[in-house]
């Protein structure tokens, strides 16, 4: 089996190098795929096309039905395994969700005074969600990860987007680590459900929040843009699932590779 080094370095060597490989074989310059923010140029993409769709909408909602039966025969209570402790809102939440209101604000209106810092309002909602949802948290269980660890946690907010969930589960696998599925041999897909519709509801906001801003994306998906719910086309929100599982995942590895083995803190 390979270790927590082992691990990393073949993570990091597979999700830095595949990008470069594919930018060295398309034969462009790497500072075309550095540019941030990232441009893009009109092109003629494939018209919408049911067979298309359905061969996409199919598959999930199998998924979807497999795993609402599981849930409903799944075990009851905490899915740590931890007792709740529910608590009162904190006062920092209620802070946070008044910045987050009032940065919500600044992001749909046009406000000539506040022109040069429009194109940045998606900063300040997207900190401000992640403190109104550790609030949340708190008012549940009494605990939250930005309370439990919250250098660790500030630290995540950078790397949730640049690994492929399969290839780091099987790395962590290989190395005798438990994973986000161990509970689904169990029969308890909680973990997995939470962490999905967690992310689902995260993008829901993100969405939602891009569809008045200054600065905004667009997509142009070829065969399934169709059914938009704010610019993303309703099949787009399948991204959202495995990606809240890939920060459940990164949550662990990083725990296991900390001094103290991410003791007092559950990603769950």
């Amino acid at each position: 089996m390979i270790g927590k080094i082992g691990i990393l370095s073949v993570f990091t060597t597979v999700v830095i190098g595949a990008p470069l490989v594919g930018v060295y074989l398309s034969d462009r310059a790497v500072a075309l795929f550095a540019t941030f923010p990232p441009l893009t140029t009109p092109a003629v993409h494939h018209p919408f096309s049911w067979a298309v769709f359905l061969a996409y909408l199919l598959p999930l909602a199998g998924v979807a039905g497999l795993a609402g039966a599981a849930a409903g025969r799944g075990p009851s209570g905490p899915v740590s395994g931890m007792p709740l402790r529910p608590s009162r809102f904190p006062l920092w939440g209620r802070l946070a969700l008044a910045f987050l209101a009032v940065s919500w604000v600044f992001a749909w209106t046009r406000f000539s005074w506040l022109g040069p810092w429009q194109r940045h309002s998606f900063i300040p909602l997207w900190l401000s969600y992640i403190v109104v949802a550790n609030a949340l948290c708190v008012r549940r269980s009494g605990t939250c990860p930005l309370l439990q660890e919250p250098v660790f946690f500030a630290a995540l907010f950078p790397l949730l987007w640049i690994a492929p969930l399969l290839i780091l589960i099987t790395l962590r696998h290989m190395a005798g680590r438990p994973t986000l599925f161990a509970a689904m041999a169990e029969g308890d897909w909680r973990p997995v459900l939470a962490a999905a519709a967690a992310a689902l509801v995260c993008g829901c906001f993100w969405e939602m929040w891009n569809f008045y801003s200054l600065a905004k994306w667009k997509y142009s998906n070829p065969y399934v843009h169709r059914f938009e719910l704010f610019e993303m086309p309703v099949l787009g929100y399948m991204g959202y699932l495995p990606f809240g599982l890939l920060c459940i995942e990164i949550t662990d590895f990083l725990r296991d590779l900390s001094p103290s083995g991410g003791k007092g803190m559950d990603s769950r």
